[in-house]
């Protein structure tokens, strides 16, 4: 797929948000397939004093929709928090909770999937900068 069209809105809202922090920023990307066929995801972003939220979503050729929501928070010596639920076409909802550090160039955290079946999935990750 190639980026059709890229859409900002709220350009002044985002001058406003520089000055006057926190920012807000709402965007729009149109998606064209080979076969002329469209999906548009549209997002909405709002720093916070510790973190961010963010809401996105996504509408399929079919007219279907799909939808994202979270964000993260600073927990202070580098440390974080981040949880986004994700909604499928058919309503169903997998959320994931993770957590992690950042200290001399180095990440650590782990993070649980929970899918529309209660079942959970856990992992870690550790990499250099």
């Amino acid at each position: 797929m190639q980026v059709r069209r890229l859409s900002l809105i709220a350009i002044a809202t985002l001058g406003f948000g520089v000055a006057f922090s926190p920012i807000a920023q709402a965007g729009e990307l149109i998606y064209t397939g080979p076969n002329g066929r469209t999906t548009t995801v549209n997002t909405n972003r709002q720093k916070t004093e510790n973190g961010a939220t963010f809401q996105r979503t996504t509408t399929y050729p079919n007219g279907q929709t799909s939808s994202a929501s979270g964000g993260f928070t600073r927990t202070g010596n580098g440390g974080y928090q981040r949880n986004v639920t994700y909604t499928g076409p058919n309503g169903n909802q997998s959320t994931v909770y993770g957590s992690g550090s950042y200290q001399n160039g180095a990440v650590n955290g782990s993070r649980t999937i929970v899918y529309p079946n209660g079942q959970s999935r856990t992992g870690t990750f550790q990499f250099t900068r």
